[in-house]
Parts: structure tokens; C-alpha cells; sequence
């Protein structure tokens, strides 16, 4: 009969979306469910779904009381929007929505079917709808809507005629937002940071010990084995020693590389580097004797060690 029906589903907190430039919606009561977060899974970081709430509150009529035989089932059924030249508007599946999960008071409901029963007249209940592990990784908007599977002896719901349709005037959205992982995106921000810093290392310790202006250098240690050269590529400074010597690859990226020279004439550490201008910078001398004093670029000059042995170094 005409009079058996149930007023609308409301929810406490109902969001109506209408548009006032064509193409316009269709008459239908729209609630916004949020957003939800979707990612895949990365090393141990397992998909969690976000869980979203809403509170809803069942009205019956007194003739919809007395005119109920059973509990009334509702399928929830995915539909996707769908716009015309004046209206745009949604057409629905008629299978339950597969890629959700529906809850009432905590409890899943069965193939996505909610039930009402006369009990809950007036109660409020707490439904969820959760978007489980396995769908497209993509953003988007999905549309939800309410079939009537079983109108629990009534002929109206909603004012909507059941032998005439069966989807209810009601939409609901949920904004699904495709992101990173949490743990992918933590480990690649910390990734990027640690690339950074490393870079800014190795350009600090670039500027702080910048490669010799010397390719190369000459050694002649008066012995007769003639001059012996050395190639300084990026090296910013030659260390001269009469042990062997190795700097470790910390050291060579986070300071600079060091070339060893390493002659018994040394009878302790000298090195040698650019200076000013066209300057050589020698450090270390102690008890050698250097001459002339003034040490230029592409000029030789002599060093002289305790045992009064020399040797002449030229750059180039």
C-alpha cells in the first residue's frame, strides 16, 4: 500500500553536494565518508586501510511499525558517475560492492547486506566502510549507493515506489588517495637527506682542499736513478714519508686525496700543496733545509734532510 513506507536513512553528520551550473546532479542525498589512504606493500610495511566512520540514526513511521515483517536488507553497490548532456548522475551495479568492507557496530556485514531491523528505530549505530588490500592503485571517487534486496513487507521506502525501483535516493563517496608507502617514503626521504649531506661533504671538503694547481711533480734525489715524477690528478697534497702510507676512503671523500711519496731521504713527513698565487705551500720541514725559501710554481728548489742528503723537486 501506499502508506507503507519509511522516512529517509539521515546521519548525523550529512554533507549535501548540490551544483548550480549545468550539467547538474541528480536529486539525490550525497555524503562525503572522507578520504582514504591506499598504497602497496613495501619490505615489511604491510597495507593498513583506513577505517572510515560514520554515525547513522533509523526512523520508522507508525504505520512502516506495524506494517514490517522482518528485517529490512540493504545491499550496498558500488556505481560509477556517468554524465548526459543536462545531468550527470551515477548508474549502479546490481551486485554487492566487492572491493569494501561494510561493518555495523563492529561487526561485517555479510556481502556487503545492511540490516535494519525495528529494534534499532531511533538508535544510532556506527557503520564503517573500509577499502581492504587488492584494488587498483589508482586515485579516485567511489560511488556507493542502497539497493533494496528485501523491503521487509513494504511496498515504499523513501517515498521511492519498490515495485518501480529499487535503489534508494542516497549516495555515498569516498575520496580513495593512491600515496607512497609510509616506509618507502621514510626510507627515501632518508635516502635523499643522507645523498645530501654526503654531497655537501664532498663539496665542502673540495673548497677546503682544492686540487694542487700542480699536475705534476718532479723528484730528483740525487742518486742517480734520475727525476722521478709524480702525477698529481685531484690530489691536494703530496705527503712525502719513508713508510707506506694509506688514507682511507672516508678520508679521501670526506677531505680530499693525498698522494704518498715514500723514500728513505724522508726521515719524517713533509707535504707538499699549493699556496698562494703561484706559491708551492711546504709543511713539515722540522730540521730540513729548504732553499731557496720562496718556493714558486715550475721553479725547482732543493730540500736538504739531516744526513745532508738533498733533493730537488720541480712542478709543472
Amino acid at each position: 500500500m501506499w502508506n507503507k513506507m519509511i522516512p529517509s536513512i539521515w546521519l548525523l553528520s550529512l554533507v549535501v553536494a548540490s551544483c548550480d551550473e549545468p550539467p547538474k546532479k541528480a536529486n539525490v542525498t550525497r555524503t562525503d565518508w572522507g578520504k582514504a589512504s591506499y598504497y602497496s606493500d613495501f619490505l615489511f610495511d604491510k597495507y593498513q586501510p583506513d577505517t572510515l566512520t560514520k554515525k547513522l540514526q533509523f526512523e520508522f513511521n507508525e504505520t512502516a511499525l506495524d506494517s514490517i515483517t522482518e528485517a529490512i536488507a540493504l545491499i550496498v553497490v558500488k556505481g560509477k558517475e556517468t554524465a548526459t548532456k543536462d545531468t550527470v548522475y551515477c548508474a549502479y551495479e546490481s551486485e554487492p560492492a566487492q572491493d569494501i568492507v561494510l561493518l555495523k557496530n563492529g561487526m561485517k556485514c555479510e556481502e556487503n547486506v545492511l540490516s535494519i531491523s525495528t529494534e534499532e528505530n531511533g538508535k544510532i549505530i556506527t557503520l564503517q566502510i573500509i577499502l581492504p588490500a587488492g584494488g587498483q592503485y589508482e586515485d579516485e571517487t567511489i560511488h556507493l549507493g542502497l539497493r533494496v534486496k528485501n523491503a521487509g513487507g513494504l511496498d515504499y521506502i523513501d517515498n521511492i515506489d519498490l515495485e518501480k525501483e529499487r535503489l534508494l535516493s542516497h549516495e555515498w563517496t569516498i575520496t580513495k588517495d593512491n600515496v607512497y608507502n609510509p616506509m618507502g617514503l621514510l626510507l627515501f626521504w632518508i635516502l635523499v637527506v643522507i645523498v645530501t649531506l654526503l654531497t655537501a661533504c664532498f663539496i665542502i671538503s673540495r673548497i677546503l682542499n682544492p686540487s694542487t694547481k700542480f699536475s705534476k711533480l718532479y723528484i730528483d734525489y740525487d742518486d742517480g736513478a734520475g727525476e722521478q715524477r709524480i702525477n698529481m690528478g685531484h690530489a691536494y697534497q703530496l705527503l712525502c714519508t719513508n713508510k707506506n702510507t694509506r688514507f682511507s676512503i672516508f678520508h679521501k671523500f670526506f677531505i680530499g686525496v693525498v698522494k704518498v711519496e715514500v723514500n728513505d731521504f724522508w726521515t719524517h713527513p713533509v707535504t707538499i700543496k699549493s699556496g698562494t698565487r703561484h706559491n708551492v705551500r711546504i709543511s713539515g720541514l722540522g730540521e730540513f733545509e729548504l732553499h731557496p725559501d720562496e718556493t714558486v710554481r715550475k721553479e725547482p728548489f732543493t730540500i736538504v734532510n739531516e744526513n745532508g742528503q738533498q733533493a730537488t723537486i720541480t712542478t709543472a
